[in-house]
């Protein structure tokens, strides 16, 4: 169900006020001002992607600022990547300024200071990341935050057009269709970033893009017993020695990378009412795992329980 925030449910008189604690609510504690006073209108629809959230911006003339006093007050580490889909946005943060017109992104950190006006009413899409999930499959989001986002072609355009379609389809989808939908978005988004990244970045950085798209690799084949780094290798057109280097960099191996990604993917579907049926057998086999022991083993090393013991503990928050 979307939360639905509008300043028509108050008078005229208060709706820039009231403004400020919609933004506040939705998003972070920020400064709010409209040079139309009365006038103003303005409204937030926000849904929840699995750990992400979707929200839609609709509003006249008013900008947000985000100052180092509200920082202080209130951080709820978020990436937000602002998609404009109506008029013009002027947006400014320590690395410069930029102004968003139809189709352009731009990556905002809201534990640094920004500010985003609308000098005519404007409308955009903004998916909120929490640092932790962008930085898990994309380790370098520094380096393009406030840096503006050509949508108009190739995978940004692509990746700007599902954000909006999951935002205006959300209703329509399940809680368990909505964490499925928030794996594929987050994909797509960490391809356009790395894209962005690599036509900037010098030869370390290149690394890390590579490095990145190895694990997206991995990602999409985690389900699979006999994923190996020769695989890997092969499917970038690499060595396998220069894949292990990559890892070793990063400071995590293939072989530990692949089974902490497997570990996780089996809490999720073990806490998922769409697996509910599955016996702990067939959940630990969907995602790569052959060998039901050595399954339980590490499930209990890393996460402190056994897969039947996490999967009780979590019932309680089932829907009957």
């Amino acid at each position: 169900m979307s939360q639905i925030l509008t300043t028509d449910v108050v008078a005229p008189l208060r709706r820039v006020a009231f403004w400020e604690e919609m933004v506040s609510q939705a998003f972070v504690r920020a400064l709010c001002r409209s040079p139309v006073g009365d006038a103003f209108r303005g409204s937030i629809s926000t849904d929840a992607f699995g750990e992400m959230e979707i929200s839609r911006v609709d509003a006249g003339r008013q900008s947000i600022e985000r100052r180092r006093a509200d920082i202080a007050a209130s951080c709820k580490p978020r990436f937000y990547l602002c998609y404009q889909t109506a008029g013009l946005t002027h947006c400014r943060e320590r690395y410069g300024e930029n102004v968003l017109g139809l189709g352009d992104m731009i990556l905002l950190d809201n534990c640094e200071p920004y500010a985003v006006e609308f000098e005519k009413p404007a409308s955009m899409t903004v998916l909120h990341l929490p640092h932790e999930v962008l930085r898990d499959r994309f380790r370098l989001p520094e380096r393009v935050v406030g840096q503006k986002l050509s949508g108009t072609r190739g995978v940004a355009r692509l990746a700007g057009e599902f954000l909006n379609s999951c935002s205006s389809q959300a209703d329509t989808l399940t809680a368990a269709q909505r964490s499925v939908v928030a794996d594929l978005m987050l994909n797509l988004f960490v391809n356009m970033l790395a894209e962005e990244l690599s036509e900037q970045t010098d030869a370390g950085t290149h690394q890390a893009v590579l490095l990145l798209r190895i694990k997206q690799h991995i990602l999409s084949r985690l389900g699979e017993p006999d994923l190996s780094l020769q695989d890997a290798a092969t499917s970038m057109g690499l060595s396998v020695r220069y894949v292990s280097r990559l890892f070793q960099i990063d400071g995590l191996s293939f072989g530990r990378y692949v089974l902490q990604k497997r570990i996780e993917r089996c809490g999720q579907d073990l806490v998922n009412p769409q697996f509910r049926n599955l016996r702990v057998s067939e959940i630990a086999l969907r995602n790569g795992f052959n060998n039901f022991a050595h399954f339980s083993r590490v499930f209990r090393d890393a996460v402190g329980r056994s897969p039947t013991e996490y999967r009780t503990d979590k019932e309680i928050s089932f829907p009957r």
